[in-house]
């Protein structure tokens, strides 16, 4: 977006997803399973996506996922969207003008996922930042995500903003962060790789 409104990027996410399931060996790999991620949209488009193979299986299964900062909820305001809404890298302008760009339904389940049956999700590591306006709805998604029964390591990266992936070169913490979200999601997948 703004070129291509929703739900262009969560066709495009799915169809991705499926066409690497698919085709290792155009990328001189032989794959066994998927394990999406991304963070802010992208976050958000790992769920969509999670959620859409869940329900038509891709041709290998989906281990893992690992959501960075995720919208879950764009329905309403939560604590965090107030007091985050200026000053903290995602602004209520900007996320105005996004929501404008995008131009999704908010209350598409292919938009805002916190309010799906998240049954049968593979297991997760939920990644928000503290002082972010999203971080309320990450926190909810991986609580209703633990209610499943679904194996969740969820992270909150103390005294950090949305995006802080990205702000690695900026925020000297960021990398600290990231280490242990990377090291978190390599402990789970040796978890449930080991199952019977």
């Amino acid at each position: 977006s703004p070129e291509n409104k929703f739900p262009a990027a969560p066709d495009d996410a799915e169809a991705a997803a499926r066409w690497i399931a698919s085709n290792g060996a155009a990328m001189g790999r032989e794959f066994d399973g998927l394990i999406l991620s991304g963070d802010s949209a992208g976050g958000t488009l790992t769920l969509v996506t999670a959620l859409a193979l869940r329900d038509k299986p891709a041709s290998v299964p989906l281990r893992m996922m690992i959501p960075l900062y995720p919208m879950t909820d764009a329905t309403k305001a939560y604590p965090s969207s107030i007091a985050f809404s200026d000053g903290y890298g995602l602004s209520t302008k900007d996320m105005v003008y996004y929501g404008k760009a995008y131009a999704a339904d908010l209350k598409n389940p292919r938009h805002t996922t916190l309010y799906r049956d998240l049954t049968g999700l593979p297991p997760t590591v939920l990644v928000t930042a503290a002082l972010d306006p999203l971080r309320d709805g990450g926190r909810a998604f991986a609580a209703k995500l633990i209610q499943t029964g679904t194996p969740v390591a969820y992270y909150e990266a103390q005294g950090n903003i949305h995006g802080f992936a990205t702000y690695r070169r900026g925020i000297p913490s960021s990398q600290g962060d990231l280490d242990k979200v990377l090291a978190m999601a390599k402990a789970m997948l040796e978890k449930v790789s080991a199952k019977p």
